[in-house]
């Protein structure tokens, strides 16, 4: 069996269960036809989640950058020994591993793929990112036979940035596994209305602490709205801080980081979701809970205004918590109208995990 070349900057760990968790469900999509051979950029003392039959490389995101350079020299040189050419090189996400990905192609004679998940292209973060940065960037879509993105939002940030050209760009939304899958029907706490998130508590974009001042006004009139949150992350402490002494203090349940595996097990225990970002390049927990039979909230950040609409949820405008507010209170009462046959049909078939499979089997068999 030929083996990809995978060369992840996110891949998640014990640390961070969460953390490129859709980029390791990529690689699994197609292990059954290629052996993926995995590098990645997470802590040293934190042990890779990944299947026991893949193989991980870890350069250890604290190491210098020569460090890495020296350890991926060192991987490449012993993989084309051992196992010879890979099929692809694929890279998930160009920072910070992109420099590695380019003495890969160096090294190897194949094709280099990229999938691109930030968000930092519709930010700003990519414009004020370090020159370095912005040259390895632009090296690597030069070099790369194709660019996928996972939204039609994330190609136009980077034809907007002129980072490559429309042609290369393919637009390979992830996968949702729940939709190839039995739903589980967890029983709900029927004597409150459950409005879960799921995400880091990173305030600058995730937007908790805008969440906690609508939920504030909404259980005024709603005393039965519970909302339990799954996610830690840099800002929790400052939002525990201001929730202690939030008059919503007693409706709110913090649950910390969980496993993928455990969120896609418990959705279906709420009502609706809601997720407020500033941005978003695709936005998995919407359209998991979707596939999961809730109704969702979400912002039009980049991701969620190509697949949430009235079948499914309601669609509101980033920082407006005037419209999370007025959809708070209206999921609150409707969300026993939506079917789980509406919810998850609502979905574009192109989010399936063998529509996913295909598509980049195909695209690695390409010469």
């Amino acid at each position: 069996m030929s083996y990809i070349l995978h060369i992840c900057s996110w891949f998640p760990h014990e640390g961070d269960p969460q953390n490129g968790v859709f980029i390791r469900q990529h690689i699994e999509l197609t292990q059954d036809s290629f052996q993926p051979i995995i590098i990645c950029n997470t802590p040293k003392s934190k042990k890779q989640i990944a299947s026991n039959n893949i193989v991980v490389f870890n350069l250890n995101s604290s190491a210098s950058k020569w460090s890495k350079i020296r350890a991926a020299k060192k991987i490449f040189q012993d993989l084309l020994k051992e196992k010879g050419q890979p099929k692809a090189i694929h890279l998930h996400v160009a920072s910070p591993l992109g420099i590695i990905a380019l003495l890969a192609t160096k090294t190897f004679n194949c094709k280099l793929m990229i999938t691109e998940h930030w968000t930092g292209y519709r930010s700003g973060l990519f414009s004020k990112a370090p020159a370095v940065q912005k040259i390895i960037t632009k090296q690597l879509f030069k070099k790369a036979s194709i660019i996928m993105v996972v939204s039609k939002s994330l190609k136009d940030d980077l034809l907007n940035l002129q980072l490559t050209k429309e042609e290369k760009l393919l637009i390979t939304p992830n996968p949702i596994s729940l939709l190839e899958e039995n739903i589980p029907l967890n029983t709900k706490d029927s004597s409150k209305i459950n409005m879960l998130s799921v995400a880091d508590f990173n305030e600058q974009n995730k937007n908790f602490i805008g969440i906690l001042s609508a939920f504030e006004k909404a259980i005024t009139t709603l005393p039965k709205l519970h909302w339990t949150i799954i996610g830690d992350g840099p800002d929790k402490i400052t939002f525990e801080k201001i929730l202690n002494s939030s008059p919503a203090k007693n409706h709110v349940t913090l649950l910390g980081r969980k496993p993928q595996a455990y969120v896609l097990q418990h959705y279906s225990e709420y009502d609706f979701l809601v997720s407020f970002s500033r941005f978003e390049t695709f936005a998995m927990v919407p359209a998991e809970a979707i596939a999961s039979g809730i109704p969702v909230i979400a912002t039009k950040s980049g991701g969620p205004e190509h697949y949430v609409n009235n079948k499914n949820g309601i669609l509101i405008e980033s920082d407006n918590s005037e419209q999370l507010l007025d959809a708070i209170k209206t999921l609150s009462i409707t969300f026993t109208e939506y079917s789980i046959e509406q919810l998850r049909n609502s979905l574009p078939s192109a989010f399936s995990p063998s529509h996913f499979t295909k598509t980049l089997t195909k695209l690695y068999n390409k010469e």
